[in-house]
């Protein structure tokens, strides 16, 4: 089935670790979705409350949607074969499991990653 506009992946455009991936993930994979930054979106639309939005990368389409490492993997499922192989294999059960505690350990340590975004990065602390 085919929808009118296409997937749609929050960011937040306050931290540069998460800009730059996004954009770099998106351009580099080839990537089927639009990018946007929550902090623009209309969150009344798309049903997430801003605590949501901020938490995490969010996929959102007509019949999916997800947050964190799901929301890369449904992302990943927009892209080339091997794009898509990878998002698959992120939500078979053991690896579902380890891509989750991937992306906690990342999102709260985006600000100590080394990068040129290390002093736009705050630390998540939820």
């Amino acid at each position: 089935m085919t929808h009118p506009c296409p997937p749609l992946v929050l960011f937040d455009a306050d931290c540069g670790f998460c800009t730059a991936t996004v954009h770099a993930l998106g351009r580099r994979l080839r990537l089927r979705a639009r990018t946007a930054p929550w902090q623009s979106a209309d969150l009344g639309t798309l049903a997430l409350t801003r605590d949501e939005a901020s938490s995490a990368l969010w996929f959102l389409d007509g019949e999916q949607r997800g947050s964190g490492a799901r929301a890369v993997a449904l992302w990943l499922g927009t892209g080339p074969p091997l794009a898509r192989l990878a998002g698959a294999t992120l939500q078979t059960p053991g690896v579902r499991v380890l891509a989750a505690l991937g992306y906690r350990v990342v999102s709260r340590n985006r600000a100590r990653i080394p990068g040129p975004w290390q002093r736009t990065c705050a630390p998540v602390t939820r």
